[in-house]
């Protein structure tokens, strides 16, 4: 197995559609994630306060295992001043993002939270994410290419 793959056929994507390419971020090793999280976390220690959270949540199944290494890198090196918030703040974390749904219904729950996905895959990024989602790769903007692969 790949990390990417493509065929003939449609394959199951999450959202319940079909696609003839397929992210499957469950091929993606430890280091590889431990990798996404440092980069992620720089990023964030190098940005205002607005970015920084208490603790990550993985949307089921394939944020599961970025959030757990997330929270890991977060908790050694961020500065205590900043993982300690008086009001929670969660970082909702998913590995692919298609139709946005999962993301959409994952930070419902959390007043404030911010989403995290390792590649947006999506046509459009879904208008409700814009301002609170962060994608580290986005292979959207293909259109035709991506409405192709979908038929």
């Amino acid at each position: 197995m790949s990390l990417f793959r493509y065929g003939e056929g449609l394959m199951q994507l999450h959202s319940g559609g079909g696609s003839r390419f397929l992210i499957d971020c469950d091929q993606l090793t430890e280091d590889d994630l431990q990798s996404l999280a440092e980069f992620y976390i720089n990023y964030v220690l190098a940005m205002p306060r607005t970015l920084d959270f208490d603790y990550a949540v993985g949307i089921p199944e394939g944020g599961l295992r970025f959030a757990a290494v997330i929270n890991a890198v977060w908790e050694n090196r961020a500065p205590a001043d900043r993982r300690n918030r008086d009001a929670p703040f969660r970082l909702v974390v998913d590995d692919v993002l298609t139709t946005g749904a999962s993301m959409i219904a994952g930070l419902s729950p959390y007043e404030g939270a911010r989403g995290l996905v390792i590649f947006d895959r999506s046509v459009d990024f879904p208008r409700p994410l814009v301002q609170h989602c962060t994608a580290l790769f986005r292979l959207g903007g293909m259109g035709p290419i991506w409405k192709a692969e979908h038929e």
